[in-house]
């Protein structure tokens, strides 16, 4: 049975994701950074607004995603890599977006749709180790959705490898994830596409556990790694993957 202080917490972010949609038609232009112009959701978050969201993984992935690029953004939260990827892979690259949570999927689907996003197709489901359905956690705030088993609600999950195998999807070049502690299952579930094609990796590893499993996965695959926030306070960090063709 769930704590008075859990509930409160719950009814305080129910109270929140309420002003958030009752917000949501409000659109203002992104003020700097390498989306300046596009026109951002402004309940979506300010920081997006003001340009200078995560800037150390930002110019990595900046750096990472090229014109021509397949680009897999799991984790997509409400678009923000996404749509720097449809920017820089062009008219001929296509970028997919992996996001379950419902309400992210609104912002995501806007953002879309407000700026012309033609290259990007969303794929509204968790991404894990295998095909099915998981239950995922609403009841905190927007960007710590993830995947729990006492989550509110039931979403489909799947697999990386079998979509990339089955021809469902194409190769990727680049693959950023942010699953929120999903990280393990996520890349074990790429684990074939990854040791085969060797994509560009950003990983965002929420734990102890799963950063040393990231680690120790992407280097037995000949990855060398970069730490893009080593003094992260939070425990988060962040890590850029290059592959073995790029980083000789």
């Amino acid at each position: 049975m769930a704590s008075w202080r859990q509930l409160r917490r719950r009814a305080e972010k129910r109270i929140a994701h309420g002003l958030t949609r009752l917000f949501f038609p409000i659109v203002l232009p992104i003020r700097e950074g390498p989306l300046q112009g596009k026109r951002w959701v402004v309940t979506s978050g300010i920081r997006f607004i003001r340009g200078n969201y995560e800037p150390a993984k930002t110019e990595a992935y900046l750096s990472a995603v090229k014109e021509g690029d397949v680009v897999f953004d799991v984790g997509a939260h409400v678009g923000y890599y996404s749509t720097i990827a449809c920017q820089n892979v062009g008219k001929t690259g296509r970028v997919f977006a992996f996001e379950p949570h419902p309400l992210l999927n609104r912002f995501l689907k806007r953002h879309k749709q407000l700026n012309h996003l033609d290259n990007l197709e969303i794929i509204t489901t968790a991404v894990g180790e295998k095909a099915g359905k998981v239950r995922f956690e609403t009841r905190c705030g927007l960007g710590t959705g993830h995947i729990a088993e006492d989550g509110a609600i039931t979403v489909p999950v799947v697999s990386l490898d079998e979509l990339v195998e089955q021809g469902r999807l194409p190769i990727p070049n680049v693959i950023k994830m942010d699953v929120e502690g999903a990280e393990i299952r996520a890349l074990k579930g790429a684990s074939k596409t990854v040791g085969k094609y060797r994509p560009t990796i950003i990983v965002a590893t929420h734990g102890a556990e799963t950063h040393e499993f990231c680690i120790e996965f992407l280097t037995n695959l000949g990855y060398t790694l970069q730490h893009l926030n080593p003094n992260a306070i939070k425990g988060d960090r962040e890590i850029l993957a290059t592959p073995p063709a790029q980083s000789e």
